[in-house]
């Protein structure tokens, strides 16, 4: 492909030196990169380009000039080219197709890293540029394109590294040097396993993706097992880690960080996979997770339980009656007060179980309720409210239209509490610690927004943290499985970071909400306001928590009726649209979910393959 690329570069070497245009003053061009040749240029000399519209914008040609001075034009619209002032304009040359043609040529010998050294000598020739060809062209190419050189320009540099060499080892023989000191990583692990015949080619291009000046201490992949079931992992996620051994039965292990520790520290799977959670906390970027089946092992995993501090205040580790760990929240001291917000309309009987649970069961013992009337109009409606006298509750008119998101800032702009819950008013609390557990994770300094795990009335899931890119939107991992169970990996069992949470019942400081302004009433007027909350915060560093300690029952937009009305199609789809258009969520790989997984099933299936691609670990 590059020899073929160097003999297209020497014909467009001639058909750029007769690429120019016709010229008189003024001239017409068209959308394109041009170089503006003019000769007997003063400091008064300017070219001036007019749209159809008569906007006008003039370029400066720097110091005066005796002979021919260039200048490179990004035109984005027809338009006519002027020259004002001393000199003359000798050539106008189109350059704009060879850059394109360039770069989708760059884009091809991207996708191929298999280059063999002949070639890596002919693609440095064309991006490091010994024919004024390729210099002309990289200097027309614009900022997004140039990320595109320098990928580029990465690439050969990756290719010309040393190839990573790994292999299986046993525990019982890292005290033997001799058997891992020539290689890159081992696998280390008590069961048997074998590695796909790829994984070399896996690692290479995985930790070049990385750009590190060095590579991590720990990897860990996807596997699977002798029945072809497949562990599809998410990305580094710790509060998971302290929950469930998600990573699986072996790690692969950097041979220089083995010759920095005690190996005799490292006695075992589990004592292995404490050094690596603790890694995990102090130095997240020395772990990396390569999304692709490179082992096959039918090893069991380690407990999660463990006897050191946990890295954050405020949270502590159990086990629970069926051996499963639990991170459970104490309430901080002093304890915040909580402003609990809850927009309602025409709803009493859902709103009344609501509130009763809340006053009932909730042992938080700061927090205040605001019930935001949105024009209630049914007498049954207007008398609960009047006859709500309890110090805990305020009621709030608001009688505009339906804009969730408009609602909710209105309250929290009249709220008095250090934290925000949002919470819908066909929710039903059923643990005493639910606003405990919440509240220990929405205090922590680099958590943004946290959600509970919640339940239809027959026990099914509805909100287990939400995936962004699934259905090329944003779904909920692990609708309507079966609340009694674990859930894939583990993950209905374990809280954990998520890209996003429900607001039907989300908690989140007052300070971070009003950092990213809120909900957005304009854009997001009812749905996918919480997932734009939840990436603003994203955005910023904060990490969003899913919590499933916090369980209540939600009557799932009962209130409303549901988005997929006739009448709502239309709000939805525009609305859907915003977010796809903002996050860029139309093909976009969650990196706490997997892309091995179905992208537009909210029930969570591991798909089930042949063994045939896998081996003896390649030496």
């Amino acid at each position: 492909m590059i020899r073929n690329l160097a003999r297209w570069l020497a014909h467009s070497s001639k058909w750029f030196a007769r690429k120019n245009i016709a010229q008189t003053n003024p001239q017409v061009l068209e959308r394109g990169w041009y170089e503006i040749s003019v000769r007997e240029i003063t400091d008064q000399t300017k070219l001036l380009l007019v749209t159809q519209e008569s906007r006008q914008t003039h370029f400066s040609l720097g110091q005066p000039v005796s002979g021919v001075k260039k200048r490179k034009l990004k035109v984005t619209e027809k338009a006519t080219l002027q020259l004002r002032g001393p000199g003359k304009i000798v050539s106008i040359a189109l350059i704009s197709s060879l850059a394109g043609r360039l770069l989708s040529t760059g884009r091809l010998f991207i996708q191929d890293n298999r280059t063999t050294q002949t070639n890596i000598r002919l693609a440095k020739r064309l991006l490091f540029g010994d024919g004024q060809i390729v210099n002309h062209t990289l200097n027309m190419i614009a900022d997004a394109e140039l990320d595109l050189f320098f990928k580029l320009k990465q690439l050969l540099k990756n290719l010309q590294r040393p190839k990573v060499k790994v292999a299986v080892l046993g525990f019982n023989k890292l005290n033997d040097a001799e058997a891992w000191h020539q290689l890159d990583y081992v696998l280390l692990s008590d069961e048997p396993v074998t590695l796909h015949a790829a994984t070399e080619h896996s690692f290479n291009y995985y930790l070049d993706k990385l750009s590190q000046a060095t590579r991590p201490a720990f990897v860990y992949s996807d596997h699977i097992n002798s029945r072809g079931e497949v562990f599809a992992k998410p990305d580094l996620n710790l509060p998971f880690l302290y929950c469930a051994d998600y990573v699986g039965p072996a790690l692969f292990v950097s041979t220089s960080f083995l010759k920095q520790i005690s190996i005799e520290t490292i006695r075992d799977r589990l004592t292995l996979f404490h050094i690596f959670r603790r890694l995990a906390s102090d130095r997240p970027y020395d772990i990396a997770h390569i999304p692709q089946l490179l082992l096959c092992s039918d090893g069991q995993v380690v407990n999660a339980r463990t006897t050191a501090p946990l890295p954050w205040p405020l949270i502590t580790q159990h086990t629970d009656d069926n051996g499963i760990c639990k991170l459970t929240g104490d309430v901080p001291s002093p304890a915040p007060f909580v402003s609990i917000i809850i927009p309602s309309r025409d709803n009493t009987a859902l709103l009344k179980r609501c509130i009763e649970s809340i006053l009932a069961l909730t042992q938080y013992p700061e927090f205040e309720i605001i019930i935001v009337d949105n024009h209630s109009q049914t007498e049954e409606a207007l008398r609960y409210f009047d006859s709500l006298h309890h110090s805990h509750i305020t009621v709030l008119r608001y009688p505009h239209p339906f804009n969730y998101s408009a609602i909710n800032n209105f309250a929290v702009h009249h709220a008095r509490g250090d934290y925000i819950a949002l919470l819908n008013d066909d929710i039903e609390v059923k643990t005493h610690n639910w606003l405990n557990d919440l509240m220990a994770w929405a205090a922590q300094e680099n958590v943004g927004a946290v959600g509970a795990k919640l339940f239809y009335p027959d026990g099914r899931i509805q909100h287990a943290g939400l995936t962004i890119g699934m259905g090329h939107a944003a779904g909920h991992t692990h609708r309507f499985e079966d609340g009694e169970t674990c859930g894939y990996l583990g993950r209905l069992c374990s809280t954990q970071q998520v890209k996003a949470v429900t607001a039907a019942c989300l908690v989140v400081e007052k300070h971070k909400f009003n950092l990213v302004n809120g909900l957005d009433e304009r854009e997001f007027a009812i749905a996918y306001n919480d997932v734009d909350l939840c990436l603003k915060l994203d955005k910023l560093g904060y990490q969003n928590i899913l919590c499933v300690e916090a369980e209540l029952i939600h009557y799932e937009s009962v209130s409303r009726g549901s988005d997929l009305e006739p009448e709502k199609q239309q709000r939805y789809r525009r609305e859907l649209k915003k977010l796809q258009r903002k996050w860029h969520t139309r093909g976009y790989t969650d990196p706490f979910f997997s892309p091995l997984l179905p992208p537009h099933s909210e029930t969570v299936i591991a798909p089930t393959i042949e063994l045939t691609a896998f081996s003896e670990t390649p030496n």
